[in-house]
C-alpha cells in the first residue's frame, strides 16, 4: 500500500474551486503536528487501523488495508465501491471521535472527506481524496491499494 500526501500547490486541479486552500504537511520543531496536519493524520490513522484491533472500540478503523494486493482476484469496480464505503465510514468515525471533545481547533476538525477519483491499474487502485476541515481548507491525500 502506497500513500502520497500532496503538498500545497501540487495537483491543485484535483481540489474543488470552492476550497480555500490546499494544505501542505509538516511537523514543527518539537515533533508535534497541528492544524490540518493533525486532521490528516487522524484520518489516515483511522483509515489504516484494521477494524477489530482497537480493544476498547472494535468498530474503529477500516478494512482498506486488507484490500492491498487483492486486485489480481477482485474486480477494480467492486474494489472502488468497497473503498468508497470504507472512506465514508472513516469520515463518520472521525467526526464522532471529534464530537466527544472540545480539544480540537476548527482547523483540526473534519467537515468531510470527498473522493476525487479512483483510478484502477493492473495491480492496484489509486484513490484520491480531499480532507476538508471546518474552515473549508483542504488537504489532498492519495492512497494506492
Amino acid at each position: 500500500m502506497d500513500i502520497k500526501i500532496v503538498p500545497k500547490g501540487s495537483e491543485i486541479s484535483d481540489v474543488p474551486s470552492t476550497i480555500s486552500s490546499l494544505s501542505s504537511f509538516t511537523i514543527d520543531s518539537v515533533g508535534t503536528s497541528t492544524d490540518s496536519d493533525l486532521l490528516a493524520q487522524l484520518v489516515l490513522k483511522t483509515l489504516l487501523t484494521k477494524k477489530g484491533t482497537v480493544i476498547t472500540n472494535p468498530s474503529r478503523g477500516s478494512s482498506i488495508a486488507s484490500l492491498a494486493g487483492q486486485f489480481n482476484v477482485m474486480d477494480a469496480a467492486d474494489a472502488a465501491v468497497m473503498i468508497q464505503q470504507e472512506i465514508k465510514d472513516v469520515e463518520q468515525q472521525v467526526i464522532s471521535i471529534q464530537s466527544r471533545t472540545s480539544k480540537y481547533k476548527p482547523r483540526e476538525r473534519l467537515q468531510s472527506i470527498s473522493i476525487r477519483s479512483t483510478v484502477p491499474s493492473s495491480s492496484s487502485l489509486l484513490v484520491s481524496m480531499v480532507i476538508i476541515n471546518e474552515l473549508n481548507q483542504a488537504s489532498l491525500l492519495k492512497v494506492s491499494v
